[in-house]
């Protein structure tokens, strides 16, 4: 089902409806447990919908759920590598 809410929200950005793919987001992250990709999702839609204090607002966010973590998950390549982006979006 999540796989089909991902194809929905790709669409709503093809077509600039960045409010319904923001919906459509917090739809997903609210059935799952982690948050960081999620709230790194969420900054990216709204940097590209011209929004960059909120889109800091989520990659912040993002980087304190990645700080929650426990230090073993915390070392996950992925989880090292979203947070190498989040704050390379900081910077921007």
């Amino acid at each position: 089902l999540i796989t089909l809410q991902l194809a929905a929200l790709d669409l709503e950005l093809a077509q600039k409806r960045y409010d319904r793919a923001l919906t459509r987001l917090e739809r997903i992250a609210a059935q799952s447990p982690r948050k960081e990709t999620w709230l790194a999702r969420r900054g990216e839609i709204l940097e590209q919908a011209g929004r960059k204090t909120e889109a800091h607002a989520a990659y912040a966010a993002a980087l304190a759920a990645i700080e929650t973590l426990p230090p073993h998950r915390r070392r996950v390549k992925a989880v090292t590598e979203l947070e190498t982006r989040l704050r390379a979006a900081l910077r921007r």
